[in-house]
């Protein structure tokens, strides 16, 4: 692969990263919606296939997030590699696509899903349940 080939993956993985986020985002935020906004309370049933469904989404978008982070610093650690000169320049652009920090993303994404889990199971009960009434 020639350099050029190489720089060009380089920002594409930044194109797919800033992607997936947007979409992770995008998702928490309607899933948030959705329970806040929800006007009555959410029997067994649908908290579980609300959780599942979540968790089958938090499985794909982590999967994603985590291979082209990886891919990322394979692609990083080659250009500079066979960037032999390049001074300043070399510095600025291997800075700007390095991800150094992408385990505290990740981590930040578990937070994420963690709240959202939270809030299907404590904010969307049933009303007796809130009330303190025991259901089987």
């Amino acid at each position: 692969m020639t350099f050029d080939q190489m720089l060009a993956a380089a920002y594409k993985f930044t194109d797919w990263l800033n992607y997936y986020w947007n979409f992770y985002v995008f998702f928490l935020a309607a899933i948030l919606g959705w329970i806040f906004a929800a006007k009555t309370q959410w029997n067994i049933s649908r908290r579980i296939v609300v959780t599942a469904v979540f968790l089958g989404f938090v499985v794909v978008s982590a999967d994603a997030l985590w291979r082209t982070y990886k891919a990322m610093d394979q692609t990083v650690l080659e250009l500079s590699n066979l960037w032999k000169n390049g001074g300043r320049l070399k510095e600025a652009v291997l800075a700007r696509l390095s991800n150094g920090l992408w385990p505290y993303a990740m981590a930040l994404h578990a937070v994420g899903d963690g709240v959202v889990i939270y809030c299907i199971w404590t904010m969307t009960g049933d009303a007796g349940a809130k009330a303190g009434s025991s259901e089987a």
